[in-house]
């Protein structure tokens, strides 16, 4: 593996990175609490400067269909961006509830779903599907409750990209210890926490299983 080049405008150390395929950027986030997007073929200078209030430990950058312009971004809060138009996270009145105590440190969303994990030792998942079904939905009675949130459409084109990813939102119980990463699959939630227990969620039928790893898991940011 040959090193291309070296992307480096951070002012403290860096604790994210991702890919956005849509606009061929490289994004980082640090603890100088900004994101930056960075072009190969420019990388003298970063190409996109997203400031945060917090140390920017989660990104996620992967295009939803509805959403291919966006990144998400977390501090600890999350915020979702326009890299065409990157000045300020789009208007997500929702989004603004999903919030967390400590930094957030893992971060998943597709065209349905966001989750987020924290050191807080706390997952908020949100769903556009409980929405429409009217139906209260939870990863478990232990973990999380729903609480009922809604989300208006924008009329301007940015924004409308912002409604598309407007979800309510469900509250999770904290834990006693550090949740470093998540993913999720279209029924299963998986968080890492520090104390190398893996917990794995059921979205659909209210189930919670805890798997000891034989090593602890790890994530870096």
């Amino acid at each position: 593996m040959q090193q291309l080049s070296l992307l480096g405008s951070h002012e403290r150390g860096i604790l994210s990175v991702a890919y956005h395929s849509q606009s061929g950027l490289f994004f980082s986030g640090a603890k100088d609490l900004m994101a930056l997007g960075f072009d190969c073929r420019a990388p003298r200078r970063p190409a996109l400067s997203l400031q945060h209030e917090d140390w920017v430990a989660a990104l996620h950058a992967a295009a939803a269909p509805l959403l291919p312009h966006t990144i998400r971004t977390g501090d600890k809060r999350v915020h979702t961006w326009d890299v065409r138009f990157p000045t300020a996270p789009l208007p997500e009145l929702p989004h603004k509830q999903h919030c967390h105590k400590q930094l957030i440190s893992g971060l998943r969303s597709d065209a349905l779903r966001l989750v987020s994990c924290s050191l807080d030792g706390c997952v908020l998942s949100s769903s556009v599907e409980a929405a429409a079904g009217s139906s209260s939905t939870s990863l478990s009675t232990e973990v999380l409750d729903v609480a009922a949130a809604g989300a208006a459409a924008a009329a301007a084109a940015a924004t409308a990209a912002a409604a598309a990813a407007c979800f309510p939102r469900a509250v999770g119980q904290q834990h006693s210890d550090w949740l470093l990463a998540v993913d999720f699959a279209e029924t299963k939630l998986a968080a890492a926490a520090a104390n190398g227990v893996l917990r794995l969620y059921d979205f659909s039928q209210r189930l919670l299983q805890q798997h000891e790893c034989k090593r602890r898991c790890s994530a870096s940011f």
